[in-house]
């Protein structure tokens, strides 16, 4: 009988840790996190991950897109469960935990306008422009921590590219495969080009892993999400 009366208290409670839906926070950063307006759905390489593993767990979830920074304070404040697409910081971890990662390495190249005649061949050539930066998102200290080198941060991704296209910013930084799937998704190539000489992220700063807010009621979604990326190992 106490076999069973413990079975029963811990199907309960399974059932009332996740009796709430899951929320995912993140900024459209494709082909890793996607955002289609037209049928109101968020796929892309990362996202889709995420909804198989929480489907598979009979998990039910929601999944809000906000600006980047607007993000982190969601997961700091406990606003949201989770996010996609982390790389892990001293800050961060204050208020995050981390799965293990699911990829490494990750490069980043500039971004300029096509009929620009700015060429880069050494971080010292970008002292002369002002060098566009994503608010929240991981760069090399050598270029953060270079006073030499005027930044000027943005809320996301898509703004960069605005702003570029616009001319109110000369360069912009930004993951390689990121840069080159939101030109073509945005048909920027006749405006935009991207130039040769590419950066790495080195360390932790290179994992792309998922994010748990510490103030989540979902303690044992990093055990369930850990479990997955293990088995794909």
């Amino acid at each position: 009988m106490k076999t069973v009366y413990f079975a029963l208290i811990s199907i309960f409670f399974a059932m009332n840790l996740f009796a709430k839906e899951v929320i995912i926070v993140n900024d459209s950063f494709p082909p890793y996190v996607e955002l289609d307006s037209s049928k109101r759905e968020v796929n892309g390489i990362d996202m889709e991950m995420a909804k198989k593993i929480l489907k598979k767990n009979g998990i039910t979830y929601k999944i809000i897109i906000v600006p980047w920074s607007r993000a982190l304070r969601m997961l700091e404040d406990g606003e949201a469960d989770m996010t996609t697409t982390i790389s892990p910081t001293d800050d961060r971890s204050e208020f995050l935990n981390f799965s293990q990662p699911y990829r490494t390495s990750e490069e980043m190249s500039f971004f300029v306008l096509n009929d620009s005649d700015i060429e880069i061949n050494s971080l010292y050539d970008l002292r002369r422009s002002t060098l566009g930066l994503t608010r929240g998102f991981v760069y090399p200290k050598i270029i953060v921590e270079n006073n030499n080198i005027q930044k000027k941060y943005l809320g996301g991704v898509e703004e960069g590219f605005k702003l570029l296209k616009e001319k109110r910013i000369r360069i912009f930084l930004v993951n390689t495969v990121v840069g080159e799937k939101m030109i073509a998704k945005f048909k920027l190539g006749k405006f935009i080009k991207k130039l040769n000489y590419k950066i790495n992220l080195e360390g932790e700063a290179s994992n792309a892993m998922f994010g748990f807010s510490k103030k989540s009621a979902h303690k044992e979604l990093i055990d369930l999400f850990n479990a997955e990326i293990r088995s794909r190992d």
